[in-house]
Order: C-alpha cells, then structure tokens, then sequence
C-alpha cells in the first residue's frame, strides 16, 4: 500500500534524480564553453611557443657563431640571427608560390592556345544562349515559385547565406590568430635561444619536489633528440641539395629551356622542402615536374616536338626515387642514429594526430614531437626496470 512517506521519498528521489541530470547537463554546457575557450588560449600560446622552441635549434647555433666569429654582441647577434632566419623562410615561401603561380598559368594559357579561337568563340555563344533562353521571359516572381518547388526557400537561403557570415567571421577569427603567431613567435623565440636553460629551470622548479629531477631528466632527453633531429635532418637536406644539383645540371645540358640555374633552384628547393618527410620530397619534385611540363606545352604551341621534356620528367622522377631509396636505406639511419629512429608508421600516426591538434605547424613538427614523446616513454620504462 502507498503510504504517505512512501510517497514522500519516491518524489524525494525523482527529484534529486532530476535535479542531478539537469545539473549535469548546465555543467556540460558551461564546460564545454570554458573548456572550448580554454583550448582556444592555450593554443594561442603553445603554437607559437612550440614554433619558437624548434626554430631555436636551428637560430641559435647561427647566433652563437655570429658571436663567436664576428665579435657581435649577444644581445645582438640573435636579433640579426632571426632576421636573417626569418628573411630566409620569407624567401623561400615567395619563390616558391611565385614559381607555382608562373607555372600554372602558363600551363593554363598552353591549355587555352592548344584549343582553336574560333572553337572557344563558338562555345561561349552556345553557353550565352542557353542562358537567354533560360531566364529571358522569367520575373522575381516566377524565380521564387521555382525555389520554393525545387524544395528550396527563402528561409533555406537565409540559413545559407548567416553560415556564409559565420564563415567568413570565423575566417577573420583565424586570420587574427595567425597574425599574433607571427607576432609572438618570433618574441618567444629571442627569449628562447638567449635563455633557455634559465627558462627550462624555472618551468622544472614548478614540478613537485618528488619528481623534480625526472621533469629535468625527460627536458634533457627530450632536448638531445630534437637537436639531433635537426642536425641530422641539416644533413640530410645538404645532401639532398648536392645530390639534386649535380644530376640536375648534368641534366640541364641536354634540355632546352632548362638552364643551370634551374638546376640549382630547383635542388635548393627540393632539399629545403625534405624538411617534411615522406610529403615533403614528393612536393618538391612537384617544382621541375610542373616547369618541365609547362616547356612541353609551350614547344607544342609553337609546333615542336616536346618528347625531350617528356624524357626529362621521367629521368627527374627516377632520380627522385633512386634519392629516396638512398636516403631511407643508407643515409637516414647513418645520420639520424638510434636517438630519432622513428617507425614510419608512428611518423604518419603523428601526422595525423598533431596536425589535426594544431594544424599546418604540427604536420611540420610532427616528428621531433614524436621523438620527444619516444624519448618520455622509454625513460619511464626504465623506471619501471629499475624498480
């Protein structure tokens, strides 16, 4: 029988379970939001930090040789060791995009050549035509009946056009995001290279006492193989480049068109961009592949035969993959030794999960992150051995 206390606690129970889903909900709500901005700052801050931290592996030895060989101040030489760092990357970025530029277009404009004038003239008309008999006889009224029968309405198109508004606000959201990684990462990195045992220091003193000397141990380890990452990976793009300029210039002296400096931009390039492996090398292939590609056409505009550059571009991609076979059989494991050797499926694992976590700059990080997260995880079985 139901009592009145019975009934009592029932609704007491209903109502804390109630009370208890609707605050877990309010909380998911205000977590995710504070969490959303939390996630936001953060990577503010640890993108340009991290860009700051590897850049200074490759700025700081410059800056040390600016102040031991040409008597320049600290305080001097790594400012100038970041400009001219800095102005390199500028470079590189320009000729590269402006090369790609060029050669679309004269690809494009090859494309456009090789059809008759008279054939394009004739299918701009037809589309002109089509479009007259379309909607010649067609008022604002009849447009609407015809969105609204074709499933679409006014609202529908209102809804597309505030996602096109978020959109684009969301677009000027990461612009401004990425101005201040520029703006940061460069203040970040001064700081970096003028003091970073100091820095490391103070960032370990904020580790309980207990586990003090681990946090130092893993900064040093973690340290070691990213410098060895980077030296080895200097290394490997200085031989890259000798490789590509010597068969490249050899090569130039049998194509038109393709001059020794081709040559020697194109290896500059080529190993410049091997600093993203596996991709890296492929992209960089991209560069004499499209230029090559783009004299064919030229030469069958102007009614030559273009078979040269056809042979050109098999020799370049042959070359590239007797470079890749060298260099992951012979050269990677000499020069990279046991501190960085990574499985490539980790490599790609990393790809993947640090450029999905902070995009372009985690796919160009990627590795030395994997090595640094290699080198914490074999450090703690060796605890775990010695206990």
């Amino acid at each position: 029988m139901l009592t009145t206390e019975k009934l009592k606690r029932i609704l007491l129970i209903v109502s804390i379970i109630t009370i208890t889903i609707l605050g877990l909900y309010l909380t998911k709500l205000f977590a995710d939001q504070v969490l959303s901005r939390f996630i936001s700052a953060a990577k503010a801050v640890i993108i340009p930090f991290a860009i700051a931290f590897f850049l200074s592996f490759l700025i700081g030895p410059l800056a040390k040789w600016m102040e031991a060989r040409l008597k320049i101040k600290r305080s001097l030489a790594i400012p100038l060791a970041i400009a001219i760092g800095v102005t390199g990357l500028l470079l590189i970025i320009t000729v590269s995009v402006a090369f790609l530029v060029s050669e679309m277009t004269s690809i494009i404009r090859s494309s456009l050549n090789a059809i008759s004038d008279q054939g394009v003239m004739d299918l701009i008309n037809a589309a002109l035509q089509q479009f007259e008999s379309q909607f010649a006889d067609v008022d604002m009224d009849q447009i609407v009946s015809a969105i609204n029968g074709s499933g679409l309405s006014l609202s529908v198109l209102a809804g597309i056009l505030s996602q096109s508004i978020v959109f684009i606000m969301v677009l000027f959201q990461s612009l401004f995001s990425a101005f201040f990684t520029v703006l940061l990462t460069p203040v970040f990195l001064y700081y970096l290279v003028k003091e970073k045992s100091t820095i490391f220091n103070e960032i370990s003193m904020l580790a309980p006492t207990k586990i003090r000397v681990h946090v130092v141990e893993l900064g040093r380890r973690g340290n070691d193989v990213i410098g060895h990452y980077f030296k080895g990976q200097g290394v490997m793009m200085t031989l890259i480049f000798v490789f590509f300029a010597v068969t490249l210039t050899i090569l130039s002296f049998f194509i038109p068109n393709f001059t020794v400096f081709h040559a020697l931009l194109f290896a500059l390039l080529m190993g410049l961009f091997a600093i993203v492996p596996y991709v890296g090398a492929w992209i960089g292939l991209a560069l004499p592949v499209l230029f090559l590609f783009s004299n064919r056409l030229d030469a069958i505009d102007v009614g030559q035969d273009g078979r040269i550059f056809v042979i050109a571009i098999i020799i370049v991609v042959i070359l590239q993959i007797v470079e890749q076979v060298i260099e992951s059989s012979i050269v990677s494991p000499m020069v990279m030794g046991k501190e960085v050797k990574i499985h490539p499926l980790a490599v790609l694992s990393a790809f993947i999960f640090f450029g999905g976590l902070f995009g372009f700059v985690g796919v160009l990080l990627a590795v030395p992150m994997a090595g640094m997260t290699k080198a914490i995880i074999s450090y703690l079985f060796e605890l775990k051995d010695k206990r």
